[in-house]
């Protein structure tokens, strides 16, 4: 992959976690701000996530297309992951022991739920595995989409290194038929046949369905890029898009959203001088911190926001500050430990 496009996709990152981060501190938490809901203009920063699931869909099959073996890959990817994580939950959970002592966040303060974080699974299965003799929760909200990360990685690995002559044919079909019965269940009542409704109670467990169309669009934004478009991809691709559409998207502004995102990767591929904007040196150093960025701001913003936000004559100011101040720590969290920990454990491992 040549550099500029991945320059590219570090400056759509850091738009993503921009978005994420204007949506959690303006819009999110409105009954917690001391602005309530004046600067309510962001509710569609939620959709951020979906774009770096798209990213994340192109990145990890570049990345399965440069890995030998299935434990290779998931090495990367845990070395990757895995110490961030660790990292940010326990500064997060050491952070509301000492600020939030009116406990905003009352499950971020519990011992359990660091388990539950940095193993990246759902709380609701891991509440099920231990026979709900303990109730487990994300010790901060915004870690929901790193179980859909992961079930991603295996789905996509698994098919790779199992089926690799035939990886494009099996993974689109599959990805269509899970999509397809992922919608079926979903559209299931409280009347349903026991069986369907046993089936929908896994679903929700294992809630793939609902994100692995955006992963999709990622893979086939790839092939194309490497000029291996296939007709049935296409197909299989604008199924799952219409059928997301239909079934878990009925608001204009989100799909509008979507639309966009498709055209930005259209640009990528076929008029990347058109996206020179996205290789800004600020967004490029944003794009590249922003997982430890997204992975640290929710929780400790609001608290101090609900804190300290009246202290200021501008609480906007306040908050724009603080933003600035977990960009730059994030910033320098990555150049200074994420990356040398990352090449200190790929030779130790």
């Amino acid at each position: 992959m040549k550099k500029k496009r991945i320059e590219v996709l570090d400056g759509f990152r850091a738009i993503a976690i921009i978005m994420v981060m204007l949506f959690h501190f303006f819009s999110r938490w409105t009954n917690i701000y001391p602005y309530e809901n004046s600067y309510d203009y962001f509710w569609f920063g939620r959709l951020g996530v979906h774009f770096f699931f798209i990213i994340s869909g192109f990145v990890i099959f570049y990345s399965l297309n440069n890995t030998t073996s299935f434990k290779i890959f998931w090495k990367n990817r845990l070395i990757r992951l895995l110490p961030s994580m660790v990292i940010a939950t326990l500064i997060t959970f050491v952070f509301v022991l000492l600020f939030d002592a009116e406990k905003i966040f009352p499950h971020a303060h519990l011992v359990k739920n660091i388990f539950a974080s940095i193993t990246f699974v759902q709380p609701e299965l891991l509440s099920t595995l231990f026979n709900r003799k303990i109730e487990f929760d994300y010790i901060n909200g915004s870690y929901w989409s790193l179980w859909h990360e992961v079930q991603f990685y295996f789905f996509i690995s698994f098919i790779y290194f199992i089926f690799k002559s035939n990886f494009l044919k099996i993974f689109f079909l599959a990805s269509v038929s899970f999509t397809f019965l992922g919608a079926f269940i979903n559209s299931l009542g409280t009347s349903s046949i026991y069986f369907f409704l046993k089936l929908k109670s896994v679903f929700e467990l294992f809630n793939l369905t609902k994100s692995l169309p955006l992963f999709c669009y990622g893979v086939f934004y790839y092939l194309l890029y490497k000029g291996e478009f296939k007709k049935y991809i296409l197909v299989c691709v604008l199924a799952m898009f219409f059928l997301q559409c239909y079934v878990f998207w009925f608001d204009r502004i989100r799909i509008l959203s979507m639309v966009v995102c498709q055209i930005l990767f259209l640009l990528l591929i076929y008029r990347p001088k058109l996206l020179n904007f996205f290789k800004k040196p600020i967004l490029l150093k944003i794009g590249g911190a922003s997982y430890f960025l997204y992975l640290i701001h929710e929780v400790i913003g609001v608290v101090l926001i609900a804190k300290y936000g009246n202290f200021f004559s501008s609480s906007l100011f306040f908050v724009l500050v603080l933003i600035i101040l977990f960009v730059g720590l994030s910033i320098l969290y990555t150049q200074k430990v994420e990356i040398k920990l990352g090449k200190y454990l790929k030779k130790i491992i």
